[in-house]
């Protein structure tokens, strides 16, 4: 994939959305399903912890958001024991990534992508670096690649804990994207590098 080396002209998103669930306080899921990593928000009671799945991306999503390496570095920790998978992708040969939640029953190129970004932000490039490597393998041997995007899941099926929604061997526009924002150190949520401190960290 050919990536511009030019800072993209996106504008900080706006995190106030992410502080606050309807009066939850987002840093409040910390812990609330589990040691060490973020539950993925409420139940419709809007009061009690959601600890029916375990996704990914709450994780990764409040590190590029909030900081906190020191803290919150071990909800990428958490994903990385939980969350890594392998499975014959790459025309036989065993692919290694991330699912989209804790059952691991297949890769999620998105989340993979997420964790690459993460990895950056925590300072770990040897992780990301492996992941990065990998998500270039999937653009080209993955089934049903053209080569230039990225599918969702290297098989059909693979569950995410929610109801009715499987992610399928497609090509997949959100799994492109975080894979493009993750080759060029980009953290999506302030628009700036991963290497760059984040703002809200200490806040």
């Amino acid at each position: 994939m050919a990536l511009s080396s030019r800072k993209p002209k996106i504008q900080r998103v706006e995190i106030e959305a992410l502080k606050f669930c309807p009066g939850i306080a987002v840093w409040t899921m910390w812990g609330a399903c589990g040691a060490d990593h973020f539950a993925t928000g409420t139940t419709d009671d809007g009061v009690t912890p959601n600890c029916a799945f375990a996704p990914e991306d709450v994780n990764t999503w409040a590190l590029m958001a909030l900081g906190e390496v020191q803290r919150y570095g071990a909800g990428i920790d958490w994903v990385q024991n939980n969350s890594t998978v392998s499975e014959p992708c790459f025309e036989g040969r065993t692919a290694t990534g991330i699912d989209f939640n804790d059952d691991r029953d297949g890769i999620w190129w998105e989340g993979t992508a997420h964790m690459v970004i993460a990895q950056q932000i925590k300072g770990d490039d040897h992780a990301a670096d492996a992941l990065l490597t990998t998500l270039r393998q999937a653009q080209r041997l993955a089934p049903n690649t053209n080569g230039k995007g990225l599918v969702a899941a290297c098989h059909d099926g693979v569950t995410t804990g929610i109801a009715g929604f499987a992610l399928l061997n497609r090509l997949h526009v959100g799994a492109t994207a975080w894979y493009a924002i993750a080759e060029q150190w980009y953290n999506p949520f302030w628009g700036t590098r991963t290497d760059d401190a984040i703002p809200h960290a200490g806040e």
